[in-house]
């Protein structure tokens, strides 16, 4: 856990937390450990990803964007969760198995990726099989993304913006990191779904993002566009 011991870096935001002394990063996690808010089927991803039986989903508590208008708001800004540990994780997703799940959903996953590297490993170790779902809102470092090769099989990204403006407002990002999992530096070799979700409500903004999203991975990528927006909570 290099990337926690010596201050955060696991995402963009690189906010040098000392999270393994108590200190909260800007995900709002303090420990290095891991705490997680809901694991269970779930039937209401992208049909590709839910399947006929339902999507493994494990909802991490926190995120490293903490968008005003998330859906799950308490959730990420790690007001709900409860503690566990990398053995209790693998189970979870040997369990999620076990009850038929299409494959292990991992939503917000990226300031616990060390830990799910473990847990995933571990539970390979003991019959897990099924794909992993890296279930994210793109805001993501090369570095952290590469260390996952290997370890997950399917990248969920949000494709928030395409404008600077509405990207620093509503999430407190620049824009040249909002599309980090597709163009930050080399492309990660997987099969990619990806959620358009751009708060930049013209239709011409949504056209340019997925127009811009298919040309390096037209081949690899599904599309889903949602409308799943919380806009009650200011910054």
């Amino acid at each position: 856990m290099t990337q926690l011991s010596n201050g955060c870096r696991l995402c963009p935001r690189q906010c040098g937390a000392d999270r393994s002394g108590g200190t909260p990063g800007y995900c709002g996690v303090a420990e290095p450990g891991i705490y997680a808010a809901r694991a269970a089927l779930h039937i209401w991803e992208e049909p590709c990803i839910s399947g006929e039986t339902g999507s493994g989903a494990v909802f991490f508590s926190g995120c490293p964007l903490r968008c005003v208008y998330c859906q799950n708001y308490s959730i990420a800004r790690a007001q709900v969760g409860k503690p566990i540990s990398v053995e209790r994780l693998a189970e979870i997703f040997l369990e999620l198995q076990q009850q038929k799940a299409a494959n292990i959903n991992l939503v917000t996953p990226t300031h616990y990726t060390p830990q799910i590297i473990e847990a995933v490993t571990l539970a390979r170790t003991k019959g897990l099989s099924i794909p992993i779902v890296y279930n994210c809102g793109g805001y993501e470092s090369v570095e952290t993304l590469r260390s996952l090769e290997g370890i997950v099989d399917i990248y969920l990204t949000d494709f928030k913006y395409m404008q600077s403006e509405p990207a620093e407002r509503y999430s407190r990002v620049p824009i040249r990191f909002c599309v980090t999992c597709f163009c930050g530096g080399g492309r990660i070799d997987r099969w990619w779904a990806a959620q358009i979700s751009s708060l930049a409500s013209r239709w011409a903004c949504r056209s340019a993002a997925l127009w811009w999203s298919l040309r390096p991975f037209w081949k690899l990528t599904l599309f889903t566009i949602r409308w799943l927006y919380r806009m009650s909570v200011s910054m």
